[in-house]
Protein backbone atom coordinates (compact mmCIF):
# COMPACT_ATOMS: atom_id res chain seq x y z
CA UNK A 1 0.00 0.00 0.00
CA UNK A 2 1.28 3.46 -0.91
CA UNK A 3 0.66 6.07 1.75
CA UNK A 4 1.81 9.08 -0.22
CA UNK A 5 0.58 8.56 -3.74
CA UNK A 6 0.61 11.29 -6.33
CA UNK A 7 -0.21 11.52 -9.99
CA UNK A 8 2.32 12.56 -12.58
CA UNK A 9 0.91 15.51 -14.44
CA UNK A 10 2.55 17.52 -17.20
CA UNK A 11 1.21 20.73 -18.65
CA UNK A 12 1.87 19.51 -22.17
CA UNK A 13 3.72 16.77 -24.01
CA UNK A 14 6.81 18.88 -24.62
CA UNK A 15 9.09 17.97 -21.75
CA UNK A 16 12.72 16.89 -21.43
CA UNK A 17 14.17 14.72 -18.69
CA UNK A 18 17.19 16.32 -17.01
CA UNK A 19 19.10 14.16 -14.57
CA UNK A 20 21.06 15.85 -11.83
CA UNK A 21 23.01 14.71 -8.81
CA UNK A 22 22.28 16.54 -5.57
CA UNK A 23 23.79 16.28 -2.09
CA UNK A 24 22.18 13.69 0.18
CA UNK A 25 21.03 16.33 2.68
CA UNK A 26 19.27 18.28 -0.08
CA UNK A 27 17.60 15.12 -1.37
CA UNK A 28 16.48 14.14 2.14
CA UNK A 29 14.97 17.57 2.82
CA UNK A 30 13.38 17.70 -0.64
CA UNK A 31 11.81 14.28 -0.08
CA UNK A 32 10.49 15.27 3.34
CA UNK A 33 9.12 18.52 1.93
CA UNK A 34 7.45 16.74 -0.99
CA UNK A 35 5.83 14.18 1.30
CA UNK A 36 4.64 16.85 3.73
CA UNK A 37 3.25 19.00 0.93
CA UNK A 38 1.68 16.00 -0.86
CA UNK A 39 3.62 16.89 -3.96
CA UNK A 40 6.51 15.44 -5.86
CA UNK A 41 10.18 16.29 -5.91
CA UNK A 42 9.93 16.71 -9.67
CA UNK A 43 7.12 19.26 -9.35
CA UNK A 44 9.06 21.27 -6.76
CA UNK A 45 12.23 21.30 -8.85
CA UNK A 46 10.31 22.07 -12.05
CA UNK A 47 8.58 25.03 -10.38
CA UNK A 48 11.90 26.39 -9.12
CA UNK A 49 13.52 26.00 -12.54
CA UNK A 50 10.64 27.85 -14.19
CA UNK A 51 11.06 30.70 -11.69
CA UNK A 52 14.84 30.69 -12.31
CA UNK A 53 14.25 30.88 -16.08
CA UNK A 54 11.81 33.79 -15.74
CA UNK A 55 14.27 35.66 -13.52
CA UNK A 56 17.26 35.10 -15.80
CA UNK A 57 15.45 35.84 -19.07
CA UNK A 58 15.27 39.47 -17.96
CA UNK A 59 19.06 39.88 -18.06
CA UNK A 60 20.07 37.00 -20.34
CA UNK A 61 17.85 36.90 -23.42
CA UNK A 62 18.03 34.00 -25.82
CA UNK A 63 19.75 36.38 -28.25
CA UNK A 64 22.49 37.22 -25.75
CA UNK A 65 23.01 33.54 -24.94
CA UNK A 66 23.29 32.72 -28.64
CA UNK A 67 25.82 35.55 -29.02
CA UNK A 68 27.91 34.22 -26.10
CA UNK A 69 27.84 30.67 -27.47
CA UNK A 70 28.74 31.89 -30.96
CA UNK A 71 31.64 33.97 -29.64
CA UNK A 72 33.03 30.95 -27.78
CA UNK A 73 32.65 28.81 -30.88
CA UNK A 74 34.38 31.38 -33.12
CA UNK A 75 37.34 31.51 -30.74
CA UNK A 76 37.54 27.72 -30.74
CA UNK A 77 37.31 27.67 -34.55
CA UNK A 78 40.10 30.24 -34.93
CA UNK A 79 42.31 28.23 -32.56
CA UNK A 80 41.66 25.08 -34.61
CA UNK A 81 42.38 26.90 -37.89
CA UNK A 82 45.74 28.08 -36.54
CA UNK A 83 46.53 24.46 -35.72
CA UNK A 84 45.21 23.25 -39.13
CA UNK A 85 42.74 20.95 -37.37
CA UNK A 86 39.51 21.80 -39.18
CA UNK A 87 37.67 23.59 -41.97
CA UNK A 88 34.68 25.89 -41.45
CA UNK A 89 32.35 23.34 -43.04
CA UNK A 90 33.52 20.53 -40.74
CA UNK A 91 33.49 22.80 -37.70
CA UNK A 92 29.90 23.90 -38.38
CA UNK A 93 28.88 20.27 -38.86
CA UNK A 94 30.47 19.34 -35.50
CA UNK A 95 28.84 22.31 -33.74
CA UNK A 96 25.43 21.45 -35.19
CA UNK A 97 25.80 17.83 -34.08
CA UNK A 98 26.86 18.82 -30.56
CA UNK A 99 24.04 21.34 -30.15
CA UNK A 100 21.48 18.83 -31.44
CA UNK A 101 22.79 16.20 -29.04
CA UNK A 102 22.44 18.66 -26.16
CA UNK A 103 18.78 19.23 -27.07
CA UNK A 104 19.04 22.77 -28.44
CA UNK A 105 16.08 23.68 -30.65
CA UNK A 106 16.63 23.89 -34.40
CA UNK A 107 15.87 27.64 -34.63
CA UNK A 108 18.59 28.43 -32.07
CA UNK A 109 21.03 26.11 -33.84
CA UNK A 110 20.45 27.95 -37.12
CA UNK A 111 21.07 31.33 -35.43
CA UNK A 112 24.25 30.07 -33.76
CA UNK A 113 25.61 28.61 -37.02
CA UNK A 114 24.84 31.85 -38.89
CA UNK A 115 26.64 33.88 -36.23
CA UNK A 116 29.65 31.56 -36.42
CA UNK A 117 29.72 31.83 -40.23
CA UNK A 118 29.61 35.63 -40.02
CA UNK A 119 32.22 35.83 -37.27
CA UNK A 120 34.62 33.31 -38.76
CA UNK A 121 35.18 35.32 -41.94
Amino acid sequence: MTLFSRKSVTKNGEVKFVGVQIPLQVNSYLTLYALAAAGSKSAIIQEQLELWKEEHEVTESIGSLIEKISTKAIKTFKDKIIQNETSLKKFLFDVKKELSTKGIDNDSIILILEAIRNGAK
